[in-house]
């Protein structure tokens, strides 16, 4: 299986501020890193529905604070 490179770039490009800003939410490295994760995890199953490609990083900082609140 091989790997979708637009995603692996998104990771590359956003991985490091969404773990941030996790770790702002949460105060935990372990809950920061499960939030990234879960963050990417929703994209490669819902990306596709976002119509305007200038919003995804409002969506992704968007989705790991609605998962926060979930925790």
């Amino acid at each position: 299986m091989s790997a979708d490179p637009e995603f692996e770039n998104l990771v590359k490009l956003y991985y490091r501020d969404l773990y941030r800003f996790g770790l702002s939410l949460t105060g935990s490295e372990a809950d920061a890193c499960d939030l990234t994760q879960e963050t990417f995890y929703i994209w490669a199953n819902k990306g596709h529905q976002l119509n305007n490609p200038t919003k995804i990083k409002a969506w992704l900082f968007t989705t790991l604070h609605r998962e926060f609140l979930q925790i």
